[in-house]
C-alpha cells in the first residue's frame, strides 16, 4: 500500500480537481444557502476538518474470512435469580462510592428500598445527611409509589392486551380443551 506504513494520506489528483470544482460551485451560491448546507454537514471541502489518524483496511485480513464449513457452536446459558440478584447488588454497591452527598443519599436510599444486603436504615441515611429519618422515609414512599405506579400500569397493560385477544382460535389451530374443574362431575 502507498503511504507511510500501509497508511495512505495522499489524495488523487482527480480527488484535488473534485473539491475545487465542488468548493467553487459552493462559494458560488447565495450566503443564506451555504449556512444552510453548512448546518447540514456540507461545506467546502476547504473547510473540511482534517483527520489525524487514518486507518487502513486490509481487505485480506483473517478477520473478514467467511468460511461456510465451518461450524458455529452457540451456547444457550441461563443465569439465576440469585445471580442477577448478586449483579444488581453489586452495580448499586459500587454506583455508591461517590463523593456527590446527594448522589450518595439517592445512592443509599436505593439499597435501602431494594433491601440490598448491608443497607443503612432511614435513621442512619438522615444522619449522615444532616435530614430526619421521617424525610427519609417520605423520599422513600414516594420512589415506592412510583415504581408500584409503573408496575400496575404494566400489569393492566397485560390484562388488556390479554383481554383483546380473540377468543377462537386462528384457523388450522386447534387448542385442547380447558381443564374440568374438580367435583363438577
Amino acid at each position: 500500500m502507498p503511504g507511510l506504513n500501509g497508511f495512505d494520506y495522499a489524495a488523487s489528483k482527480e480527488d484535488r480537481l473534485h473539491a475545487k470544482r465542488y468548493d467553487a460551485w459552493f462559494r458560488s451560491l447565495p450566503k443564506v444557502q451555504q449556512d444552510k448546507l453548512r448546518e447540514e454537514g456540507a461545506g467546502p471541502y476547504s473547510e473540511a476538518r482534517t483527520h489525524d489518524h487514518v486507518f487502513p483496511i486490509y481487505e485480506q485480513a483473517a478477520i473478514w474470512a467467511y468460511k461456510p464449513e465451518d461450524v458455529r457452536v452457540e451456547q444457550d446459558e441461563f443465569i439465576s435469580r440469585e445471580q442477577v440478584a448478586n449483579i444488581v447488588n453489586d452495580v448499586v454497591q459500587m454506583l455508591g462510592y461517590t463523593r456527590d452527598p446527594r448522589v450518595r443519599r439517592h445512592w443509599e436510599l436505593m439499597r435501602l428500598i431494594l433491601r440490598a444486603p448491608g443497607h443503612l436504615n432511614g435513621k442512619e441515611i438522615g444522619e449522615m445527611f444532616g435530614v430526619t429519618k421521617q424525610a427519609i422515609s417520605i423520599q422513600a414512599k414516594g420512589m415506592l409509589a412510583f415504581i408500584d405506579k409503573r408496575r400496575q400500569a404494566s400489569v393492566q397493560a397485560q390484562l388488556d392486551a390479554a383481554a383483546l385477544t380473540q377468543e377462537t382460535p386462528p384457523k388450522g389451530i386447534s387448542f385442547p380443551p380447558p381443564p374440568t374443574p374438580r367435583g363438577a362431575d
